[in-house]
């Protein structure tokens, strides 16, 4: 998957992602680190203990993925949901990569949005 970082990326962020290239062999140490993580073996994990979420299932909240990977002119990942209070969210892979979102997240967003329409309550 090749991200046109132009479309998103800060200018303080592609300064500094140049000073990390700069730095000689940083790149294939990055590659080394992921592969020792063994990326296949983390997304078998994943799949095996979080939620999918997709048109099919939470479709309101994949419905807002495709818009956002067009803007940024990249493929849509798979979009998991982890049991979590704590709302937050990461992404894992080089070849294949995901989206993994916690419970609290949404849990959040729904209080937010219930918030919001209550303020708009004549």
């Amino acid at each position: 998957m090749q991200i046109n970082q132009n479309v998103f990326i800060h200018d303080s962020d592609r300064t500094a992602l140049a000073a990390l290239k700069a730095i000689p062999g940083f790149t294939q140490l990055l590659k080394a680190f992921m592969g020792a993580w063994n990326e296949k073996l983390m997304y078998i994990t994943n799949m095996a203990t979080n939620l999918r979420i997709s048109d099919a299932q939470l479709s309101h909240y994949y419905d807002m993925l495709p818009p956002i990977c067009d803007k940024l002119e990249i493929e849509v990942p798979e979009l998991y949901m982890t049991m979590d209070v704590q709302p937050n969210a990461w992404t894992y892979g080089d070849t294949k990569p995901y989206i993994i979102m916690t419970s609290g997240l949404i849990k959040t967003s729904l209080i937010i949005l219930r918030l919001l329409w209550m303020r708009h309550i004549p």
